[in-house]
């Protein structure tokens, strides 16, 4: 009998919640990140003969099958052509059903990608991205409709248990796609979502030695959008934690886990709270952050201008990684984002895979419960390469910087319109919008009425340079959120089309306050105090 796992408060929440760019080629060469030291793994259980996963190739064409291979078939299977409207920032539901293999057999990997329907290629993360998606089955495979059965994010991260565990799909599943795609911009952009999937039919004698897994999720807050903004007051200097509710599953082996954040986390921590007699506290695993920077950087834990926002990858579990819960086990999540600049709308989710120990195969040998996986294999590894050609931004002054421009003797204004992904007055490039100190200024989407959502909220610097990966960054100040609608609860819509910005009393004549839009960070903006 199939359960929910992971799913038991998360439910439909999280196949909603989960906030895909995939990577064009790269050299893994040219990535800089962290290097992974190999260590000595300890012995395991021997578990049941696996097969071989054959080298990365190119997937056939097609996301169907040939019913007489008897061997590892790679597919692709995609979704569309979407046409991604201007400034796009919503959560959307497939069709009925997606495209998906119909056959009985193992889904063994699973590669998601997004990628222009003009080029063929995958477009540049600050201009059009797949925030993320989640695959869900209503058919029989012993999930409900509301139970992910695959999630990624804008990390990339390639679902893919070890080798000898699979998936189990029916020919009668009915897949089903909850995606968000992220344009930055105000063009249009029509694109497919592909997802590659390495296959093996059940009829294949090697089948029979795949050990069937069952989905899991995890999530720091829970709840329909489990978003947070994470503050300087939970944290250190440096870093800001989210305390978590324990998490918990009937007994099952985990075999295979990988984060997800948004732009500013550094990792997740799970640690055993509650196992059998096993110490609290004890570390399980922690999914690390690796982001894009910049050629040259010293620090790659330095989260300012040199790194990519929406550009990095997640490490996932060794192969060799196992950890079994019993009934009553809980472990701990932390998820931990950087504070040298304020994060919005962040997330800290887990996905994996397990073992349901009640349905595992005769034969088959768990690792010990509450057993703490082995030092080494409490880090993680890399699933695939960062993008290509990375735009970090920031790099040359596109219009002179506001302060500079004097308004003083102009009368102030009460009013600043979002008009056609700009701001009136005081809009990019142009002179700042005259205020008064201790005025109550409002802002109005008009944009509000086409879907898309705008944000006041404080730069960093001068705010007129390159838009990029990296720039602008927001600084720890005002900021109105996601100006416009959605559903309550499941989307980061504020609900409202405007917002009342108070300019604090006192503020000196001359002061100029910068903005830009963090949904469109090419629009900027800027008031300035007069008298």
């Amino acid at each position: 009998m199939g359960r929910k796992w992971g799913m038991t408060r998360r439910r439909i929440a999280a196949a909603v919640a989960f906030g895909v760019l995939l990577s064009a080629p790269v050299t893994a060469d040219a990535v800089p990140v962290k290097p992974l030291v190999p260590v000595p793994l300890p012995d395991l259980p021997v578990q049941p003969a696996g097969i071989e996963i054959p080298p990365e190739s190119v997937p056939q064409e097609g996301c169907q099958p040939d019913p007489l291979e008897t061997g590892i078939q790679k597919l692709r299977c995609r979704y569309g052509p979407i046409v991604v409207t201007p400034g796009s920032n919503l959560i959307l539901i497939g069709p009925v059903t997606i495209e998906q293999p119909r056959a009985e057999g193992f889904m063994l990997k699973m590669t998601p990608n997004m990628i222009d329907a003009v080029t063929g290629e995958v477009p540049h993360i600050h201009e059009v991205h797949l925030h993320h998606g989640v695959w869900l089955d209503a058919g029989t495979n012993g999930l409900d409709v509301d139970t992910p059965f695959m999630a990624a994010g804008e990390e990339k991260s390639v679902s893919s248990p070890p080798p000898g565990y699979g998936y189990r799909v029916h020919a009668t599943d009915e897949w089903l796609l909850n995606y968000m795609i992220h344009n930055q911009t105000a063009g249009t952009y029509t694109t497919f979502i592909t997802y590659d999937l390495d296959w093996i039919n059940a009829s294949s004698p090697a089948a029979a030695n795949v050990v069937p897994v069952k989905p899991i999720w995890w999530d720091t807050v829970g709840g329909a959008y489990p978003v947070y903004n994470p503050t300087t007051a939970a944290g250190a200097p440096d870093h800001v934690r989210r305390v978590s509710r324990d998490l918990d599953d009937p007994s099952m082996e985990v075999v295979w886990m990988v984060g997800h954040v948004h732009p500013g986390g550094k990792r997740i921590d799970l640690t055993v709270n509650t196992c059998g007699a096993t110490a609290r506290n004890t570390p399980i695993f922690s999914s690390e952050a690796l982001p894009n920077v910049r050629p040259g950087t010293v620090d790659p834990d330095f989260y300012g201008d040199t790194y990519g926002s929406w550009d990095y990858l997640m490490t996932a579990t060794k192969p060799e990684f196992r950890f079994t819960m019993g009934p009553g086990d809980a472990v701990f999540m932390d998820t931990v984002y950087d504070s040298t600049h304020p994060w919005y709308e962040a997330m800290g989710i887990v996905f994996g895979w397990g073992v349901p120990l009640d349905e595992a195969p005769p034969g088959y040998v768990a690792a010990p419960r509450c057993q703490p996986p082995a030092p080494e294999l409490t880090t993680g590894i890399r699933t695939n390469v960062l993008p290509r050609d990375p735009i970090f931004g920031g790099t040359s002054p596109q219009f002179p910087d506001p302060a500079t421009t004097s308004v003083q003797g102009q009368p102030p204004v009460n009013t600043i319109d979002i008009r056609a992904f700009d701001f009136a007055p005081g809009g990019t490039a142009k002179p700042p919008a005259p205020v008064a100190a201790g005025s109550n200024v409002v802002v109005r989407n008009i944009d509000a009425a086409a879907s898309v959502f705008h944000t006041v909220t404080e730069c960093a610097d001068a705010c007129n340079k390159d838009t990029g990966q990296s720039y602008p960054l927001p600084d720890w100040g005002f900021d109105s959120a996601q100006l416009g609608y959605g559903i309550p609860g499941l989307t980061a819509a504020k609900n409202a089309y405007q917002w009342t910005w108070p300019i604090p009393a006192g503020t000196p004549l001359g002061t100029t306050l910068p903005f830009f839009c963090r949904v469109h960070p090419f629009m900027r903006g800027s008031v300035q105090v007069v008298g």
